[in-house]
């Protein structure tokens, strides 16, 4: 009698077996080759805080603040640390030329870090030349990478005795090689504002600075971008009264079908597009239920006339600092012009060095 081979299930193709193991090992180079793109250091191995002792390649630890991973075995220490005093950039008492210009001045430096060099920024200091209560001052940092601004606050020129450097703590600020931005001082004189508004449709939010459309205007999510069409709902050109929209304006968007609902802000920078005004922003006030998309709406505008401002020079002061340049611009923050000049703002340096042999 033949024996009957058992037949409950069938065997797989060997080349079927084959195609199943080269697919897992592909999926475990592709799973290898994730996570060496997730962490380039591989397996990292917890130290705990730093201490002087022996360290090896993938040791992480944590020393002042800075969570450092070795890249070598080494006795260096972890974390970036100061070298040298602390300096400004300018002297203390600055040779000045005194100049004036009715309208938004904005003074101030480009700060390109070299190649491998680590500085930490934390002060900042401007020169007020005019200690009236009319004098108004404030600071602008521009990552001129990302373009992402931080604005300071405003400051009366009466907060001096007399014309004078006024020293401001910031946030401890690290810069490193390939780093560039700009420290600017915007200084503006008013006396009054002139009011004047007109109909544009909101289309709602956007985050990508295109012209809105003619006769709209839209917003960022964060309410800290405005972009209004050079063209009201209307069909009557509006650019040259949105070009005169200056820094500290305030702006209220409402609703025409209920003025109370609406959104209100104050004008950082003014920036000139195609077709179109883009506003740098802060929002001062919620009105209701704020505006509705497709809503036509009354936009104000409390524009500050502009007043003699005063600012001041050094002539090529940073002629033998090559890591620095002089910026200045009137009434838009861009374009502006760079040159060998210093002027009313400074920023205190304070070098670091770090061990190669840590990232």
């Amino acid at each position: 009698m033949s024996r009957q081979r058992f037949s409950g299930k069938k065997r797989r193709p060997r080349d079927t077996i084959a195609s199943e193991i080269n697919t897992a090992s592909t999926n475990q180079s592709n799973l290898a080759a994730h996570e060496a793109n997730r962490n380039p250091h591989g397996k990292n191995f917890w130290q705990g805080d730093w201490t002087p002792q022996q360290y090896y390649a993938f040791d992480q630890v944590l020393d002042e603040a800075w969570l450092m991973i070795a890249n070598k075995d080494t006795l260096d220490r972890a974390a970036p640390q100061p070298f040298g005093a602390p300096s400004w950039t300018l002297p203390d008492v600055p040779t000045w030329t005194p100049a004036s210009y009715t309208g938004t001045v904005y003074t101030g430096m480009i700060i390109t870090v070299p190649a491998d060099q680590l500085y930490a920024v934390s002060e900042i200091r401007i020169w007020i030349p005019d200690i009236s209560p009319n004098a108004n001052y404030k600071t602008i940092s521009q990552d001129l990478i990302t373009g992402l601004f931080t604005f300071g606050q405003p400051i009366k020129g009466d907060i001096l005795a007399a014309p004078g450097w006024l020293e401001i703590n910031i946030a401890n600020k690290l810069i490193v090689g390939g780093d560039q931005f700009a420290v600017v001082l915007q200084s503006w004189n008013t006396s009054g504002t002139t009011d004047y508004n007109h109909p544009w449709v909101y289309t709602g939010t956007s985050q990508v600075n295109l012209d809105p459309g003619l006769g709209n205007w839209n917003r960022n999510n964060q309410h800290t971008v405005l972009r209004i069409s050079d063209t009201d709902d209307d069909g009557t050109p509006r650019g040259a009264e949105l070009g005169n929209a200056i820094e500290n304006t305030v702006i209220r968007c409402a609703e025409e079908a209920n003025l109370a609902n609406y959104w209100e802000y104050v004008v950082q920078v003014n920036t000139v597009g195609v077709g179109f005004h883009t506003y740098n922003v802060s929002l001062l006030d919620v009105g209701g239920t704020g505006v509705g998309i497709g809503q036509r709406c009354q936009i104000y505008f409390e524009v500050p006339i502009a007043a003699s401002t005063d600012y001041v020079v050094l002539t090529d002061g940073y002629l033998n600092a090559p890591s620095l340049d002089g910026r200045i611009s009137f009434d838009d923050y861009d374009p502006g012009t760079i040159n060998n000049n210093a002027y009313g703002i400074d920023v205190r340096f304070q070098q670091y060095t770090q061990s190669e042999d840590w990232d």
